[in-house]
């Protein structure tokens, strides 16, 4: 099994820099607090150290299907609420984060990955006949954060061998995701137009070539999160997902440790 901590030594520094950015577009950052009252970077932080202790503690060994690891997300998930009493800092991150985790102790292959991810993660599929939350979003269109385990993670497979030793930007990254994702938080801080609305400015924005227009524009829609109470959490956690893999994405393609010690 790979050693999950440099898993979580990777997150960690994905984690920080999610938070480094310079625009939040309504969540919190090193240097604001975006949309959020309830929060800001030390808890973010405090929340981020147990979440990735919780994983740490996590006996993968004895994870052996999806429901195993469904209830050990459940579980990290209380952990991280009493770190940060009961305010939601990474739920959505946890989700996410939980079957990437798995494949990397269990030392799959970067090539094998989106198929193990969709077969593993396929019981989801139920969600969206018995669960309110994904019958919701799926009647409205809106491709939910399960969506994400479905594909294999299809899409942010993709954008990391994209990005994977290029020299993108972490605003280019994060303008890219508005324009391009779904963003569930988006939507339910506010409605469908909103939502449509901040994707095709961040498309304009990211086409802009005159750098002082292009931070004018950054400004602007920054601005138009926060004056709205929005928040692009969902764009955050993908953000922190996507570069955690970068991180990563060469031991993915190494030899595991079984294989050496052959």
């Amino acid at each position: 099994m790979r050693d999950i901590k440099k898993y979580t030594c990777a997150l960690k520094k994905s984690i920080d820099k999610e938070l480094s950015r310079k625009y939040g577009f309504g969540c919190v950052t090193y240097y604001s607090k975006g949309s959020h009252e309830d929060m800001d970077w030390t808890l973010f932080n405090k929340s981020a150290n147990a979440i990735c202790l919780a994983f740490e503690e996590t006996e993968w060994q004895n994870i052996s299907d999806f429901y195993d690891l469904r209830q050990r997300g459940i579980d990290i998930e209380k952990t991280m609420f009493a770190s940060t009493n009961n305010i939601n800092t990474h739920k959505g991150l946890i989700f996410l984060q939980l079957f990437l985790a798995y494949s990397y102790v269990y030392e799959k292959k970067w090539k094998d990955l989106e198929n193990f991810i969709k077969t593993f993660a396929s019981p989801l599929l139920k969600d969206y006949k018995t669960e309110f939350k994904a019958m919701f979003w799926d009647n409205n269109g809106l491709r939910d954060i399960r969506n994400y385990p479905l594909t294999g993670y299809k899409e942010i497979i993709s954008i990391t061998n994209y990005i994977y030793n290029k020299d993108i930007s972490d605003t280019s990254l994060t303008l890219y995701l508005i324009a391009n994702v779904d963003d569930t938080t988006t939507f339910h801080r506010s409605n469908l137009d909103t939502l449509r609305y901040v994707q095709n400015k961040a498309s304009n924005i990211a086409d802009i070539k005159d750098p002082d227009i292009y931070q004018d524009k950054l400004e602007e829609l920054n601005n138009y999160y926060i004056s709205n109470n929005i928040s692009s959490g969902g764009i955050a956690d993908l953000f922190t997902t996507i570069r955690t893999l970068e991180f990563l994405r060469k031991d993915f393609d190494g030899k595991n440790l079984s294989q050496k010690n052959k």
